[in-house]
């Protein structure tokens, strides 16, 4: 019942929030570049567009493409241009991380932890976390006080909402002609689950990339079952984004998010 009042005043929330902030009309076709990659040859989801596009992009998939193969796991996660299927967003996103994309279990691991897809294991997600770990990954979940960072399903729940918060629910986009950040944008936010409430602790980016990236946490932390130790926490988590955002030649942007591994260890 707790999670079901928490679920239903987040949604309140990002209603208020997106009625109360003002609307923009992005140009989605100059992003040439999606989150999703260490290295920036992810096969950004704004092209797949047709069947044959699908078709393409799932033979390259199965010729051992592992940037196909995440892209085809986003897909069906999504439901970008494909029914959403959370049996084959797991097989692909398997099937990346055996072809050394390290990426890719963060990704299972979401899956597990949200559960809408396929059923929810904390404990599998728990797996997939210490895997990326144990690849050199620097995990991007919230920074965590010592006693919720004890709770292995508080963990991995918030390991879930910063992974599908940074790689899906938040993509920054840009106005043709509008200037773009020349140092990597930091959007750090402070969210308190028992008084739903939701601040900017940091940010170096433009207001509207700040307020996107609200709608796009609201949305992402409304969208998970909490366990009810975080769900009755009464103090503040923080929620840190960083991307790299350029525009080349050819005035297209390429956004980057920055996912570090130890030179040491990352997979070739």
């Amino acid at each position: 019942m707790r999670i079901a009042q928490f679920n239903a005043l987040l949604a309140f929330s990002f209603l208020l929030l997106a009625m109360s902030l003002p609307q923009f009309a992005w140009a989605q076709h100059e992003v040439v570049s999606v989150p999703g990659a260490v290295g920036g040859d992810y096969q950004q989801l704004s092209e797949i567009k047709t069947k044959k596009r699908v078709a393409d992009l799932t033979a390259r998939a199965n010729g051992g493409d592992k940037f196909a193969q995440i892209s085809l796991g986003r897909m069906y996660e999504v439901g970008q241009s494909v029914k959403a299927d959370g049996a084959q967003a797991l097989e692909w996103y398997k099937r990346a991380h055996q072809s050394g994309y390290a990426l890719a279990s963060l990704s299972i691991a979401s899956l597990y932890a949200f559960g809408n897809l396929i059923p929810r294991d904390l404990a599998e997600a728990a797996r997939w976390v210490d895997q990326y770990q144990q690849l050199g990954g620097n995990v991007p979940c919230a920074a965590m006080t010592g006693d919720l960072a004890e709770n292995p399903d508080v963990r991995v729940t918030l390991c879930g909402i910063a992974h599908h918060w940074g790689n899906y629910a938040f993509v920054p986009t840009f106005p043709p002609g509008s200037p773009i950040p020349d140092k990597p944008m930091l959007i750090r936010l402070g969210f308190n689950p028992k008084q739903k409430s939701l601040v900017v602790i940091e940010s170096n980016a433009p207001q509207s990339i700040i307020q996107d990236a609200q709608r796009g946490l609201i949305a992402t932390i409304g969208s998970i079952a909490m366990p009810l130790a975080l769900a009755n926490y009464d103090g503040e988590i923080a929620f840190e984004a960083r991307y790299a955002v350029q525009r080349d030649g050819n005035r297209r942007l390429s956004i980057q998010p920055m996912h570090w591994m130890r030179p040491d260890a990352r997979p070739a």
